[in-house]
């Protein structure tokens, strides 16, 4: 397709948004005759003679009663199509209706005649306050299509499951080859997702005195982290609030290692021990 339909079709989509849109008439008025109308740059030899008669009657309607001669309305169109072939008739006729109203924020004064200067006055006028109302529509119109294609993307429940459970999976996969000694660093649970999965299914669980020991070496295992990262200073100030958000993480860290250990000593399959967790959950109606 023609980047050039591509830009009609855009332009039409627009428009016929138009009907539905939120917004006061005069804004849908200005927008529908920027969306709907073809502009001088685009038309033909037969379209610009009818410009010409547009010129002379635009003259009548500002009340200039000695119109420009022929040679003088040429030049005019020429000064529009070089200076403002982003307008339309319609919309020309529309800025100096609005201007000879009073509804341009300027007194309008054409002393009997139709000038180059005039002509631009208005329509950089009409302009200003048409490219505002546009980047404000454009923009809610963007807002829209964001909204639409975020609930588009939103996953189902049985997809967020499937994506804990390869996420889960992965996890334990790189947990083994630590644990085999095949890979000297420990895999990272970020955000504590594997953590908090597997918390929910209920495998994951703490009897008080497990919490006890797991926060008393969390905090013996935050302390060196803390040391090693040059934070000393805060060291006391952490360790000292149970509730703080580092002991939290590494609380749930050494959590979920342990879990990992005692699958592998045990010689379990974790994607066996979820499944069964979710069907057990499933008969509670719990999940």
């Amino acid at each position: 397709m023609e980047k050039n339909e591509i830009a009609i079709q855009s332009q039409q989509a627009k428009l016929m948004k138009l009907t539905s849109a939120n917004l006061p008439e005069n804004h849908k008025k200005l927008l529908s005759l920027y969306y709907g109308t073809k502009k001088v740059a685009d038309y033909n030899s037969e379209e610009l003679k009818s410009v010409f008669k547009f010129l002379l009657a635009l003259c009548k309607l500002i009340g200039v009663t000695e119109p420009p001669e022929q040679e003088i309305i040429i030049l005019l169109i020429d000064h529009i199509q070089e200076h403002h072939k982003d307008f339309s008739k319609e919309e020309i006729q529309r800025a100096f209706s609005l201007a000879t109203a009073g509804r341009l924020n300027f007194e309008f004064r054409h002393y009997n005649r139709l000038t180059p200067q005039i002509i631009s006055h208005v329509l950089n006028k009409y302009k200003e306050i048409r490219s505002k109302n546009i980047l404000q529509y454009e923009k809610n119109l963007s807002k829209e299509r964001m909204e639409i294609e975020r609930k588009a993307n939103i996953p189902t429940a049985k997809e967020l499951i499937n994506g804990q459970i390869i996420t889960t999976i992965e996890y334990f996969r790189d947990y083994k080859a630590f644990f085999d000694k095949k890979r000297s660093d420990k895999p990272i649970d970020w955000g504590n997702y594997v953590y908090s999965f597997l918390k929910k299914l209920e495998l994951i669980k703490h009897s008080t005195e497990d919490i006890k020991t797991i926060r008393e070496e969390a905090k013996l295992e935050l302390s060196r982290e803390l040391h090693k990262k040059k934070r000393a200073v805060k060291i006391s100030e952490i360790l000292s609030n149970d509730e703080s958000f580092e002991v939290k993480r590494m609380c749930r860290k050494i959590s979920l290692e342990r879990y990992c250990n005692f699958v592998f000593d045990n010689k379990l399959d974790i994607g066996s021990l979820i499944t069964e967790a979710l069907g057990s959950m499933q008969k509670k109606g719990t999940i």
